[in-house]
């Protein structure tokens, strides 16, 4: 209910609809007294009486006596139509005065009412297209134009109706309803200031009028006068102490000044009158909220939803402010759908009332449907173009819409208009920690911190300023800001194990395990610290205790998918896979929803290379939940392991479009767009990626490969300065300097952009840089040195240990190759590249045995590798076992078609076992194919031998 309370005050403040359409009813209550007559009886004399004091039961229990004693009595017939008309029986009411007019009445008295009657009953056509009686006098005819006027404006024709009432006005300038409608006409058009000046020139020639007070206070009120409004209601109250309108609208101000218990008399006043009116129970349970009384707050809201539920269709739709107060009731109560329906059937009413509008939008965000959301904001933004609050909720929806430049417009604009606010700070930093510039958040939350008042809620304040520090690695100040919360909002389990959460990252294991078993006293079922105690346990090698935990939380309470899942998990690390697929496939039925469960089902079969089945179960997820993003990044990988290219794309582009991590799944694309040769849409997927996160190092890595790749490298030297800007001193990006100088044949430049890398820091990255930039030169020796010296000093390097041994070999010192490489195995027993090398070297050596006895090692490890495939069939060529090495080459060759050096040694083989045809054609595809390859010139060589 307390979310009830805060929406409830600020809607309060755009209530000025719900009034309008009070003073639209104050209208067609008017009174027009009746005329009397001698011979009246005494009952008519009182409901006469009882009429003018607007005591409606008591006039009708008269009338009833008088019509009992004389059915046939006209005057109480036309007194009975006009108490039916302020009470809203339009129907009865014409029923009454089609009764009168045939039996003698003068229809100068009774059409007037006749309209108002029709006018209940939405009959607006027959209401237009009335005639003046004979004898009319001007008065009359300003009173029948001014009834039709009124018809046009529930048309909504609001030219119509202004061109009416002016009419109206020339038969009789003090017509006070006529000029009344030329300011509801002003008001509905939103032209406040015309609105005005009709209603006090009203005012002016009738200052006690109670729909024009009404409607000036109603005015005040949109222009933000609310003591202007409260001297004018409080005016109308002074005259008539049950004017419904009037309290309605004084409790709404009272509300708005903080006065609770006086709004909570006024609202008493309708209620005690009109138990079921729903705008003054919406009233009743937000002063009930405001004073603390729960229960009786809880007791209305429920009793309201039950009216509202009750109203017929017929009337909610003659009163569309009860599905605006449908829609409010149940946004506060969460319940979204409800919402929804109600606010819609309202808009499809009332489609230029931006607070509807609004509301909808902030419930189509609950609903997760910001597109939607997007919709009713650009339209309330056309009706009002300089609403903040619409800026603001804009802002928000293109920010869940992928146009984070659009949500950041807006979130400045937001930000000018209101500088010594901090909401709008809070939404741009929310806006730069989605897209990675936390920097920038940081910058934007420091100035709301400043800007923080009574108003600012400065636990989401903090916590923002957690999730950026953390972002940023600054776990000190994360841990800083969260203990700022804990001092606000107490003993909050969440906050506890959000602190656990940031001292584990920090490496204080004990305080972190101390602060999540804290969690645990605040909350026994918060399973989130119960996950990460279990973790904690599973790390420290003690995963029988871990296991032991997560059982017993979930034989206690309720099943619990993410502890099932952490117990696959564990008996995955048990090397006990039969148990880890029950509780994967126990979470998956216990929750058919959860996409982790599914994954884990997933990750199980596709270890297994069942890619089928991984795959049905995927489809089957996506059929019923077919906009989850990371559920498509897993079809999108599946479908291309099962060749299936075209639904990989699919996958993939529709990932893009509903993943919340934009970025990283426009990667994912563009690398598969590359493996298909999109290379430009690749890169318009990158540039996307970097617009979404500029700190998506991996978006621009992947970038600068294509342009490396395609040979362009100026656009791959200006991403590298784009990148240089976000991670300004990194030796990264010298390091991509090299590389482009490298594959542009600028040596001397990459060696100097290499050098001042390894100054930086002596990483592998720089050595391996420069080392083939010796290598490309013949610099044989250099490269020789500076390995030594990284080998030395990074024992453990084993690709700097690779290129140290193929730099012997260049070298020509093939024995201490074969000798740092059985060095190498040794100390790395399951690397099959050492095993493969090695044979390379042993057969460059001729030791055939010991070459094919290490080609067999690496086959054994990695047997689907092509390399590894070609090294042991090109083994088995040079010991003279064409026959072994020939399949060998078919299996290379199925797993990879162009590899030009496996297809020279399939054509070499083939012309030592007699078959030089095929031969002579292998050899032909290899050098038409202009790719360059080792052996090329053995290749041409051979050809050249073969052709007669």
């Amino acid at each position: 209910m307390p979310e009830l309370s805060s929406m409830a005050k600020r809607q309060l403040k755009r209530i000025h609809p719900i009034f309008l359409t009070l003073i639209l009813g104050c209208f067609a209550a008017s009174k027009v007294l009746a005329f009397t007559f001698q011979e009246a009886n005494q009952a008519y004399e009182d409901a006469l009486r009882s009429f003018a004091q607007s005591d409606l039961k008591a006039a009708v229990l008269y009338l009833k006596n008088s019509l009992k004693n004389n059915p046939s009595h006209l005057p109480s017939k036309i007194l009975m139509a006009e108490v039916l008309i302020a009470q809203g029986d339009g129907a009865s009411a014409e029923i009454e005065l089609t009764y009168a007019l045939k039996h003698g009445a003068d229809e100068k008295r009774i059409l007037p009412l006749l309209l108002e009657a029709q006018l209940l009953q939405k009959k607006y056509e027959q209401v237009v297209a009335s005639n003046f009686p004979p004898g009319s006098n001007a008065r009359l005819k300003s009173q029948i134009t001014m009834l039709k006027g009124r018809a046009f404006v529930a048309q909504k024709k609001y030219v119509r109706a202004e061109q009416i009432f002016r009419q109206s006005l020339t038969y009789n300038g003090n017509n006070v309803l006529a000029i009344l409608g030329r300011a509801q006409v002003a008001l509905l058009r939103e032209n406040l200031k015309q609105a005005r000046t009709y209603a006090e020139q009203a005012l002016a020639k009738d200052p006690t009028n109670t729909n024009g007070l009404l409607m000036l206070a109603n005015i005040e009120q949109m222009q933000g006068h609310k003591e202007a409004a409260l001297t004018k209601v409080n005016e109308i109250i002074a005259l008539n102490r049950e004017n419904f309108p009037a309290l309605l609208m004084r409790a709404g101000l009272l509300i708005d000044k903080g006065q609770y218990q006086a709004a909570l008399l006024d609202v008493t006043v309708i209620l005690n009158q009109i138990p079921n009116e729903p705008r003054a129970n919406y009233l009743k349970a937000i002063t009930n909220i405001a004073l603390g009384n729960e229960a009786e707050s809880d007791a209305t809201i429920k009793h309201l939803k039950t009216v509202l539920t009750g109203v017929p269709d017929e009337v909610m739709q003659e009163n569309p402010v009860y599905y605006y107060l449908a829609g409010v009731i149940s946004f506060g109560q969460g319940e979204y759908l409800q919402a929804q329906d109600a606010l819609r059937k309202y808009f499809d009413i009332n489609k230029e009332d931006t607070r509807a509008l609004k509301l909808l939008a902030k419930t189509e965000f609950r609903l997760n449907e910001p597109f939607a959301a997007k919709s009713y904001l650009v339209k309330a933004r056309l009706i009002n173009p300089d609403d903040v609050e619409t800026w603001s909720l804009l802002g928000r929806a293109y920010m869940a819409t992928e146009a984070p430049e659009k949500a950041e417009k807006y979130f400045l604009d937001v930000i000018r208009a209101l500088p010594r606010e901090s909401a709008g700070r809070l939404d741009i930093a929310r806006l730069y920690l989605s897209t990675g510039q936390v920097d920038k958040a940081i910058v934007y939350l420091q100035q709301a911190e400043e800007l923080a008042n009574a108003q600012t809620d400065k636990g989401n304040l903090y916590l923002l300023f957690t999730r950026a520090y953390q972002d940023n690695n600054q776990i000190d100040m994360a841990l800083s800001s969260v203990e700022k919360v804990i001092a606000l909002r107490g003993q909050d389990s969440f906050l506890y194990q959000l602190k656990g959460s940031l001292l584990g990252l920090n490496g204080e294991h004990e305080k972190a395990r101390l602060a999540f078993e804290q969690a645990l006293t605040f909350n026994a079922g918060n399973y989130q610290a119960v996950l990460h105690l279990a973790r904690m346990e599973m790390l420290s090698g003690n995963i029988k205790q871990s296991n032991k935990r997560l059982q017993q939380y979930i034989e206690q309470n309720a099943p619990n998918t993410s502890l099932m899942l952490e117990l696959g998990q564990n008996y995955l690390r048990l090397n006990e896979p039969a148990n880890a697929l029950t509780w994967f496939e126990k979470a998956y039925a216990q929750d058919r929803g959860n996409n982790q469960a599914l994954i884990q089902l997933v990750n199980y079969y596709s270890k297994l290379n069942d890619i089928p089945q991984a795959l049905s179960l995927v489809e089957d997820y996506l059929d019923r939940f077919n906009k989850d993003g990371e559920i498509l990044l897993i079809a999108a990988d599946l479908y291309l392991k099962d060749k299936q290219n075209d639904k990989a794309l699919q996958a993939h582009q529709l990932a893009v479009k509903h993943s919340e991590e934009k970025a990283a799944a426009l990667l994912a694309l563009a690398k598969t767009q590359v493996l298909f040769g999109e290379d430009d849409n690749a890169v318009t997927s990158l540039e996307k990626a970097i617009v979404r996160d500029g700190r998506f190092t991996q978006a621009y890595l992947q970038l600068i490969d294509i342009y490396h790749a395609r040979q362009d490298f100026d656009n791959a030297m200006s991403t590298i300065v784009q990148l240089e800007k976000v991670l300004p001193g990194r030796q990264l990006t010298t390091v991509l300097k090299g590389d482009t100088y490298r594959l542009n044949n600028q040596y001397a430049r990459a060696v100097s952009a290499y050098q001042a890398a390894l100054k930086i820091k002596p990483s592998q990255q720089a050595t391996l840089g420069l080392y083939r930039v010796y290598q490309a030169k013949e610099q044989y020796q250099q490269a020789v040195d500076l390995l030594e010296a990284r080998t030395s000093s990074y024992p453990d390097d084993l690709l700097s240990a690779v290129a140290l041994a193929d730099s012997y070999k260049a070298l020509g010192e093939l024995e201490k190759a074969a000798d740092f490489y059985e060095s190498l195995i040794k100390r790395f027993p399951n690397a099959p590249v050492l095993f493969n090398n090695a044979a390379a070297i042993y057969l460059a050596l001729k030791h055939f045995d010991k070459a094919a006895e290490y080609a067999e090692a690496a086959y054994a490890r990695l047997p689907d590798n092509v390399a590894i495939i070609d090294t042991k069939a090109w083994v088995e060529t040079q010991r003279g076992n064409y026959q072994r090495a020939l399949p060998l080459y078919r299996q290379a060759l199925a797993l990879d078609v162009d590899n030009m050096e496996v297809l020279y040694h399939l054509a070499y083989t083939l012309s030592k076992m007699g078959r030089s045809d095929e031969a002579i054609t292998y050899l032909q595809d290899v050098l038409a194919n202009g790719q360059a390859y080792a052996g090329k010139k053995e290749a041409e060589a051979l050809l050249k031998s073969l052709q007669p």
